[in-house]
């Protein structure tokens, strides 16, 4: 019974306490999200914003985590001008990182979690990415 009042009260939060603005930025990282995923052939991807204005991609497990780091450059050019031609609220960000994240769950209790290879990138006049 209690699990379920939390439940619902963080659904209230969630509708009540956040913004309009927030919501709909939030609901538009589901489909970039998918887009992402469809696009690059992986299962598991996680988009983030950061202060609004700040996007956060994490390739989890993926395929290219024991890539180069010339595979991985080209991996995340394509992101970048994936989500600039794919995100609606693109206008909106300035910044991005790219991530290729090693995750493992032991015994079903304990998470090891290693976030490989990081790189930040912030938008030019022009629009283009530029490393940081």
């Amino acid at each position: 019974m209690r699990k379920k009042i939390k439940i619902l009260l963080c659904i209230f939060l969630f509708v009540f306490g956040c913004s309009k603005e927030f919501r709909d930025d939030f609901k538009k990282l589901f489909p970039l999200r998918s887009a992402v995923m469809k696009e690059f052939d992986v299962k598991d991807v996680r988009v983030t914003i950061q202060n609004g204005n700040c996007i956060g991609v994490s390739f989890v497990n993926s395929k290219y985590n024991n890539e180069s780091e010339a595979i991985q450059d080209g991996v995340r050019q394509k992101t970048l001008e994936f989500i600039s031609s794919n995100y609606s609220n693109n206008d909106k960000i300035n910044t991005a990182w790219i991530a290729f994240v090693i995750h493992k769950k032991y015994f079903f209790v304990f998470n090891y979690t290693n976030s490989t290879n990081n790189k930040f990138y912030k938008k030019s006049q022009d629009g283009s990415w530029v490393d940081m």
